[in-house]
């Protein structure tokens, strides 16, 4: 059986209650990560998700670590406060392969986006623990616009410099599996079985006078809210925009409604 350990930021709901992360949260991101540790399970890995817990404020407080063995899930330590929050948790995440590997060798490390967080401490371990990685590659937070200078200058030197070292990759879609030499494979978005099939059901039986659309993400420019909003204004038919997520949201467009944030 092999022996996976999946580096991310998953946030289960206590965390998010426990931290006040929510500003940081993604349902799609928790659904993906679940469905691929499902996958693995599926053809007799054993797999320990690693997750940041990642916060973003200014509490200035130091979040202990925390593991619920029944899961298989352990979230690392963390101080919560700009820039602190990256380099404690790498340093968090890379003690906990450590230990980790102490109790049962490690035979591949997934880590999520090139989010320094996980990527440098994937890298360690495959540097000085000769254990081989796999990115899973989603959207390239280097690339962001609005990102700040350090943090931008950060999350690129980590893209370009970790990218040309991995051993296989995950990608959202073919066009990225270009960018490898290595081997690759494509896994799009992931929704819960049961979830989707309620959906299908109520879909195909439930007569709508017009097309509505949910967007359940963060409400940031980082998230992409902006090019929904953006988008809005090229749209002429009677739609309905359902918008969840912490924080305020200003656009002023009778077919969008913001519900704030809802579990």
């Amino acid at each position: 059986m092999k022996n996976i350990i999946y580096l991310n930021n998953y946030l289960d709901e206590s965390i998010i209650h426990q931290r006040n992360n929510a500003n940081v949260f993604s349902q799609a991101a928790n659904n993906k990560i679940s469905g691929i540790r499902t996958a693995l399970e599926k053809v007799g890995c054993d797999v320990t998700i690693v997750s940041s817990g990642l916060t973003n404020g200014k509490s200035a407080r130091w979040f202990r670590r925390k593991i619920w063995r029944a899961d298989k899930m352990i979230y690392c330590g963390i101080f919560d406060f700009p820039l602190l929050n990256t380099l404690s948790s790498i340093v968090s995440m890379y003690r906990e392969i450590r230990r980790l590997e102490k109790q049962k060798p490690i035979d591949h490390i997934i880590f999520y986006n090139y989010k320094p967080e996980v990527a440098w401490p994937a890298y360690w371990a495959k540097k000085y623990m000769g254990i081989p990685i796999t990115i899973e590659y989603e959207d390239g937070y280097s690339h962001i616009d609005n990102m700040k200078s350090i943090k931008s200058m950060i999350f690129s030197f980590t893209e370009k410099y970790i990218s040309k070292r991995v051993d296989s990759a995950i990608v959202v879609n073919s066009a990225i599996c270009k960018q490898y030499s290595v081997p690759s494979v494509v896994v799009r978005g992931i929704v819960n079985e049961k979830l989707y099939q309620q959906a299908l059901i109520r879909h195909k039986t439930e007569h709508r006078d017009r097309i509505v659309f949910a967007y359940t993400g963060g409400i940031d420019n980082e998230r992409g809210i902006d090019i929904l909003i953006e988008a809005l204004k090229y749209v002429k038919d009677d739609i309905q925009v359902i918008v969840t997520g912490k924080g305020k949201l200003n656009c002023i467009d009778a077919r969008l409604q913001f519900k704030g944030m809802v579990p």
